[in-house]
């Protein structure tokens, strides 16, 4: 599937937890956040290496936090890997664990051999722990730690915010904290399809027309925020010939969600 096009609308104002993480100015936010949007959207299985994949299965949830295993399909044995996460306070991926390998059924796990990780025995399962808020990502990679650089990549969106009408379905996505960048994801579209976007928050508009793109898909990047306020509320549209979706997003201040 190629990357659909995007209608960026975007806010001035990047929370402060990643603009002193990363010594962002406000005159760069816009460029930042029109970058973690096409990041978000590039981080599919076309980054994958040839015959390789990865997913993430869940075993537990009790809020706020939720596991996973990591299963790899089509990997080589007898290489060590490293689990990558991407979370959406960063501007770049993060290295979780290291020396990391794969069982016989593909699960990762830590051998507790020289040059592994150790776990609380002999290959024991690794599990990842997340407590994520909803409608944000979980990115994750595997990739070996040879000259080969064999890699994998998936996400997953642990508490959705998505709605559905006909055969189109819309999900927003948290693209930086407390939802001050925000991706609309669309599927289920007539191909190239024009579609008309709607939104409002706290009082300002921002509308616009966009087109799906030849499968039917579509992103668009959303800065809610409003200059002078912490929090608020903003509420989407998304409209076509054969489907009208609408969604309702917090932002800022008090936005995190854990169900």
């Amino acid at each position: 599937m190629r990357s659909p096009a995007s209608l960026l609308v975007i806010g001035l104002l990047l929370p402060a937890c990643l603009e002193a993480r990363s010594q962002i100015s406000e005159a760069d936010a816009p460029r930042v956040m029109e970058q973690q949007a096409k990041n978000y959207q590039a981080w599919t299985p076309k980054l994958n290496s040839p015959g390789v994949s990865i997913v993430l299965k869940e075993v537990e949830r009790s809020s706020p936090q939720i596991k996973y295993f990591l299963y790899g399909t089509g990997f080589p044995t007898g290489h060590k890997y490293a689990i990558v996460s991407w979370p959406a306070d960063s501007l770049k991926p993060v290295t979780l664990m290291t020396g990391v390998t794969l069982d016989s059924t593909g699960r990762a796990v830590c051998a507790g051999t020289p040059d592994t990780c150790t776990g609380d025995g002999p290959n024991d399962p690794i599990r990842l722990v997340f407590d994520p808020v909803k409608s944000e990502p979980i990115r994750i990679a595997l990739v070996s730690d040879d000259e080969q650089h064999i890699k994998a990549v998936t996400k997953v969106i642990p508490i959705p915010n998505r709605t559905t009408d006909k055969n189109c379905g819309l999900e927003s996505v948290m693209l930086a904290p407390r939802a001050a960048l925000v991706g609309l994801v669309g599927g289920g579209f007539k191909p190239n399809t024009d579609v008309t976007f709607l939104s409002e928050s706290e009082g300002e508009h921002h509308d616009g027309m966009q087109k799906a793109d030849a499968d039917g898909n579509l992103f668009i990047a959303l800065g809610p925020s409003v200059k002078g306020k912490d929090k608020g509320t903003a509420k989407v549209s998304v409209v076509s010939a054969e489907c009208s979706l609408s969604l309702t997003l917090r932002w800022g201040k008090d936005s995190y969600e854990y169900k």
